[in-house]
């Protein structure tokens, strides 16, 4: 904090996109550059998220709907398109470190692709509506598996990774 506060008495920082320009007083207020954007508070949010501070019914929630999304997968595979996809996936390369729904296993970004396409394949789950019409949360279920496979991150994480998208996916 005393590096903010030295720099608001000499200079201020101030961000533009894809650059950070030290600048004067005179030329910006203070005020105007240490403003939170609403990517710096949802920053924040990401930051402070923690398992810990989900409550039992939202992790009961999570998981229903991660058993749903999931379910449509199951019930996906095996489709004509679905095993086109898995065609295209191995023609890519087997054996990575993320797994596959339906088994096997391939690089990050593949699995995402797969797994994503087998969740939303039956668009069976699709109870969700929000203002603006945002994607559907387990548009994404997808990478997170992906990314917490490969990260080899546990159970809880991936609930908490599913929770902040929920959020996220709001804004």
């Amino acid at each position: 904090m005393r590096l903010w506060s030295r720099l608001a008495q000499s200079r201020t920082l101030t961000y533009y996109p894809l650059r950070f320009v030290l600048t004067t007083p005179a030329e910006h207020s203070v005020r105007e550059a240490f403003s939170v954007t609403r990517a710096e508070q949802l920053a924040a949010f990401v930051n402070r998220a923690d398992y810990r501070n989900i409550s039992e019914a939202a992790r009961l929630q999570l998981k229903i709907r991660i058993l749903d999304a999931l379910g449509c997968a199951i019930g996906a595979f095996g489709s004509p398109l679905t095993r086109q996809l898995q065609a295209h996936t191995q023609e890519f390369g087997e054996g990575g470190r993320c797994s596959l729904i339906g088994g096997g296993r391939t690089a990050p970004d593949r699995a995402a692709f797969f797994n994503s396409a087998l969740v939303r394949y039956l668009d069976f789950n699709d109870s969700y509506l929000s203002k603006g019409e945002t994607c559907h949360p387990s548009d994404n279920l997808g990478a997170i598996l992906a990314a917490c496979d490969y990260a080899g991150r546990s159970g809880r994480d991936l609930l908490t990774a599913w929770l902040l998208l929920t959020k996220c996916n709001a804004v």
